[in-house]
Parts: structure tokens; C-alpha cells; sequence
């Protein structure tokens, strides 16, 4: 998920952007190491922030953070506000997951 407003029309765009995942080494953290390695950006060349998530719509909203991989219902909430689009889907990325 990305903020509309954020400038990320793909993943080559999260270069130096900041990024939620909830913890190294999760799931959801290798997603988005796959996702960055399949767009052609270095790990060094993104933040990654660790939090939990139900804190991931705030922060996406707020600006605290310019991309976030969710799970759902947050994605689904983050998805109803109209502030947020999906920018891939995780089993784009990795196929088998959801």
C-alpha cells in the first residue's frame, strides 16, 4: 500500500522511501525484500520501520511512512479511506501467498 500522494507508481520508487513491515525476518518482510530485489533497488536504499498493524493506516495516512504492507482488515480500512492505493499484491510478488 502506498499514499496516493507519495510519488510510488512502482517498485523502483520506494528507493529512499520509508516502508512498515511488522518485524524483520516475517513474512511480510521477506515480501517486501522480494518485491524490492524483483524492482532493481538495494535493501540500503530503503528505511524500513517495525509496527504493529493496526499502526500501519495511521502511519500511511499521516505520512510517517510512504509505502506499508498490510494484512487485512487494515488494508481493507486503508483501502476505504481514498488517501491509499494498492501499489502489488503479495502474491504478485511471491506467488502462493495472499
Amino acid at each position: 500500500m502506498v499514499r496516493g500522494n507519495a510519488g510510488i507508481e512502482s517498485g523502483a520508487d520506494l528507493a529512499g522511501k520509508k516502508i512498515a513491515v511488522t518485524a524483520p525476518g516475517q513474512i511480510l518482510d521477506m515480501i517486501v525484500n522480494e518485491y524490492i530485489a524483483q524492482s532493481g533497488v538495494n535493501p540500503e536504499d530503503v528505511t524500513k520501520v517495525g509496527m504493529a498493524p493496526p499502526d500501519m493506516v495511521p502511519a500511511l495516512t499521516n505520512g510517517s511512512v510512504d509505502a506499508a504492507i498490510m494484512i487485512d482488515p487494515f488494508q481493507s480500512i486503508a483501502l476505504g479511506g481514498g488517501t491509499v492505493t494498492r501499489l502489488v499484491r503479495a502474491s504478485e510478488v511471491m506467488p502462493g501467498t495472499s
